[in-house]
């Protein structure tokens, strides 16, 4: 398979005490949400933007995921860090 056929799922990481989880994936400290993108345009600006102003991005199988996290002077980057850690094991 070549790096151009693989599918790439973006999800935002939220703390366990905010937002909804609603078609989330529940992790130890807090759940995975898909991004919705109703326009690839404006979401894939989000993400540039996201980006732009230090929020961590994680990548996971091969490029196949990334994880929009907590702004790196968040109190919640040391939770985002232990389910990333808890969802890359579970990731085969």
């Amino acid at each position: 398979m070549s790096p151009l056929d693989k599918k790439v799922s973006l999800k935002e990481w939220l703390p366990a005490d905010g937002g909804t989880r609603a078609g989330g994936e529940t992790l130890p400290h807090g759940f995975l949400r898909p991004l919705r993108a109703h326009n690839p345009r404006s979401t894939f600006a989000r993400i540039e933007t996201e980006l732009r102003n230090g929020r961590v991005v994680s990548t996971f199988a091969n490029m196949t995921l990334l994880v929009l996290g907590p702004r790196h002077d968040s109190p919640y980057v040391h939770r985002f860090d232990e389910d990333m850690r808890h969802y890359n094991r579970r990731i085969p």
